[in-house]
C-alpha cells in the first residue's frame, strides 16, 4: 500500500504568533569546531541542538539526531570531524510573521523537529516541536512528540487501521486483496498485533497518554514504537497517531559498547590502571577518574591553584615539581603528550609509584586545553625490582673491580717477571725454555687487554636509558677534532633518540673512526632520513670507505689496532633500546655507517 491511498495528513492550523511560542535565546557554533565540541556545549547546555554560523551567515543546525546517526552509527571520530560535515543544510525557516500553524505545517513536511525564525534576513529565535506543543491546543495530541517523524509515522483509526502514512517501509510487501491494512501488517508483517504494542498495552480506547515500547517483528528488527491519542476541538478522539522508528543498528552499537566497555573495565581492573579526564569550562575545572589511584571519582576546582593544592597534599613532595610541570604543560597546550613518574599517597598511608600519561584531546582557540585524558599505572613492583636490579649491579660491579684490580696485579707481576728472565738473558737463543718463558708473556698480556676491555664495557646498560639531542652530542663531539681540521656537519636540528647514556660515546667512535682511518677524510655529516620501519640517523665521511670484505667484521669484538671505545660497544650500546648499526657506504667514496631506530625511539621537539 502507498501513501497515495490513503488521505493526506490533517491539516494544521492555528492563530498563535511564531514569536510568542520561539526560544529567543540562540546557542551559536562556529561552523569550523569539531563534533566533540558542539557536543560538550549541547551537553552543558542541556539542549537538542545548535545554530551553525560563518560569522553572521546561518549555515545550518546540529542536532542530537545528526551526532547520533552521522557520527556515533557511523564509528567517526567526533574529535576530527568538523560540524560543518554532519549539520543538517539548508535550514527550514519561517519569518517571524508566521504562526505555529505555518511552523507544524513545515515541521510535518520536513519531517523536522526544529525551525529558525528569521526577522529581516537574520536569526531570531528558534522553534522547536515542544514549543508547538505548548501553545497550540487543539492539536497538542497530534504534535506532542514528533522525535518519530524522520522514521514511519502512521495515522490509525481505532481499529489500528492505517489511514496515511509518511512512508512505505522498506522490503515490507502486504499480501492479499486490496482493502484496510493494519498497522503490523504493514510495518511488521504480521497477521496479529504485535506483543508489547504501546497501543495494545494503552488499553481498548486510546485516551491515554502517550505509550513507548520497543518491540522485534519476524525479521529480528528492533523497533521503538510511540502511539499518541489525536483529538480534535471538541475532545473527541479520533484516532492514533503511530510513529515507528528502526532502532536495530543502534542497539547493536549499543550492545557492542556495552561489551567492549566491559571487556576495557576488565583490562583496567585487572592491570591496576586509573583512567582519567580533564575538562575546563566557565564554571571551573572538572576531573573525573576510574580506578581512584591518584584522583577521587569526580572532583571540581574553581581554577588550576585549587586544583594544584588538592593534588599537592597526594602527591610525594619530591615529586610534586616534576608532576606539576608534566600537568602544567599539558594544560596550556605546551605540549600534547606528557608522561612522568611519581609518588602518591594511598588510603591507610604509605606511597605507590605512579607513571602518569597524559594526551591533549581538544584545545581553544588561543590553544589552551580543555580537554585532557590518560592513565596512571601502579609500577610499585616494578620501581622496586628496577632498585633491587640496580643494587645488585652496583655490588657485582664493586666485586668485578676488586677482582679485576687484583687479576691485573698479578698480570703485573708476571710481566715484571718475565721482563726480568729478559734481562738475565734466559729469552735469548731458540732453546724451548725461552719459547716457553715467552708464551706465558703472551698469554699474561692477552689476559690485561681482556681485563682492561671488562672496565670499558662495565658500564653499559647501568643507568636508564633517556632522550638525548643528537644536534647536542655532535656539537660536543666535533670539538675534539677542531685540531684534525675535519668539519662536522650535523643537520638534525630537534632530533631526540632514545638510548642508554653512553649514546655520546657512539656519535664521537664514529667521528674518531672517520678521522682516524678515512685517509683524507675532510668532512663528517650526520643527518636523518624516514624509513620504514622508523628513523634512520646517518654518519658518513669523504674519506677513503670501508673495504666490502669489512663492513660486518668491523664490528666484531677486539678488532682494529687501536685501545679505543671501538665499534663492537658502539653496537653494544644501541641495541640496549632495540637501536641497530650498519655500514653501507661505496668503498673508496667514504665510509656510510646507518643507524636505524624504531618509531618509539625518536622525536622532535
Amino acid at each position: 500500500m502507498s501513501s497515495e491511498e490513503h488521505p493526506q495528513p490533517i491539516t494544521i492550523a492555528s492563530c498563535v504568533e511564531i514569536t510568542a511560542v520561539m526560544t529567543r535565546e540562540l546557542v551559536c557554533v562556529p561552523s569550523d569546531i569539531t563534533v566533540a565540541g558542539a557536543a560538550g556545549l549541547m551537553t552543558k547546555r542541556r539542549i537538542g541542538s545548535c545554530l551553525v554560523m560563518d560569522g553572521e551567515i546561518l549555515q545550518g543546525v546540529i542536532t542530537e539526531q545528526d551526532l547520533t546517526r552521522k557520527v556515533v552509527a557511523a564509528g567517526r571520530d567526533p574529535t576530527k570531524i568538523l560540524v560543518s560535515d554532519v549539520m543538517s543544510s539548508p535550514v527550514i525557516t519561517i519569518g517571524a510573521d508566521g504562526t505555529v500553524g505555518d511552523a507544524a505545517d513545515l515541521m510535518i513536511r520536513h519531517s523536522i523537529r526544529r525551525i529558525v525564525v528569521l526577522k529581516d534576513g537574520r536569526a531570531a529565535g528558534i522553534v522547536t516541536a515542544r514549543d508547538v506543543l505548548g501553545f497550540a491546543s487543539d492539536m497538542n495530541a497530534i504534535l506532542q512528540d514528533l522525535s518519530g517523524m524522520y522514521g514511519t509515522m502512521m495515522f490509525l483509526d481505532q481499529n489500528m487501521e492505517v489511514l496515511w502514512i509518511n512512508r512505505q517501509p522498506e522490503d515490507v510487501d502486504v499480501a492479499g486483496e486490496p482493502g484496510p491494512v493494519h498497522c503490523y501488517e504493514l510495518l511488521h508483517g504480521s497477521s496479529t498485533p504485535c506483543h508489547g504494542c504501546p497501543l495494545t498495552l494503552s488499553g481498548p480506547s486510546p485516551e491515554r497518554p502517550v505509550r513507548t515500547s520497543e518491540i522485534i517483528d519476524n525479521k529480528s528488527r528492533i523497533w521503538q514504537v510511540q502511539c499518541h491519542p489525536v483529538r480534535w476541538g471538541n475532545g473527541k478522539v479520533l484516532g492514533v497517531i503511530e510513529s515507528a522508528i528502526d532502532v536495530t543498528r543502534e542497539r547493536e552499537l549499543e550492545r557492542e559498547l556495552r561489551e567492549h566497555q566491559d571487556r576495557l573495565h576488565v583490562a583496567v581492573e585487572g592491570a591496576d590502571i586509573e583512567t582519567w579526564y580533564y575538562r575546563e569550562g566557565p564554571d571551573g575545572i572538572e576531573i573525573g577518574a576510574d580506578g581512584g589511584v591518584v584522583f577521587a571519582p569526580d572532583s571540581y576546582f574553581s581554577d588550576l591553584g585549587e586544583m594544584f593544592g588538592y593534588l599537592q597534599n597526594r602527591v610525594h613532595p619530591d615529586d610534586f615539581p616534576a608532576f606539576h610541570e608534566i600537568v602544567e604543560s599539558l594544560v596550556l597546550g605546551e605540549e600534547a603528550i606528557r608522561e612522568g613518574r611519581f609518588r602518591i599517597v594511598v588510603p591507610g598511608g604509605g606511597w605507590r609509584w605512579v607513571r602518569e600519561m597524559g594526551k591533549v584531546i581538544e584545545t581553544d582557540s588561543d590553544g589552551k586545553a580543555v580537554f585532557i585524558a590518560g592513565v596512571n599505572i601502579d609500577i610499585t613492583d616494578l620501581t622496586n625490582y628496577q632498585a633491587a636490579i640496580h643494587k645488585a649491579n652496583k655490588k657485582l660491579n664493586l666485586l668485578s673491580s676488586i677482582t679485576r684490580h687484583d687479576i691485573l696485579n698479578q698480570v703485573s707481576i708476571i710481566m715484571l717477571a718475565g721482563e726480568l728472565l729478559e734481562m738475565d738473558g734466559y729469552l735469548d737463543g731458540d732453546s724451548g725454555l725461552a719459547e716457553t718463558i715467552g708464551q706465558i708473556m703472551s698469554s699474561a698480556g692477552t689476559i690485561e687487554r681482556q681485563i682492561l676491555f671488562t672496565r670499558e664495557y662495565q658500564g653499559l646498560g647501568e643507568s636508564n636509558p633517556e632522550w638525548q639531542s643528537v644536534s647536542f652530542l655532535a656539537e660536543k663531539a666535533a670539538k675534539e677534532f677542531v685540531k684534525n681540521n675535519v668539519a662536522v656537519v650535523c643537520a638534525c636540528e630537534g632530533l631526540d633518540i632514545y638510548a642508554d647514556p653512553m649514546f655520546g660515546n657512539v656519535i664521537f667512535n664514529l667521528i674518531d673512526n672517520a678521522v682516524r682511518h678515512g685517509v683524507g677524510t675532510t668532512t663528517v655529516s650526520i643527518g636523518f632520513e624516514d624509513g620504514e620501519d622508523g628513523c634512520i640517523l646517518i654518519v658518513e665521511d669523504d674519506g677513503k670507505g670501508v673495504p666490502a670484505d669489512l663492513k660486518e667484521r668491523i664490528f666484531a669484538r677486539g678488532y682494529g689496532k687501536n685501545t679505543g671505545f671501538g665499534l663492537f660497544l658502539s653496537r653494544e650500546i644501541l641495541e640496549i633500546t632495540g637501536i641497530s648499526i650498519r655500514e653501507c657506504g661505496v668503498p673508496d667514496a667514504g665510509a656510510r655507517f646507518e643507524i636505524l631506530v624504531p618509531h618509539s625511539g625518536y622525536r622532535f621537539v
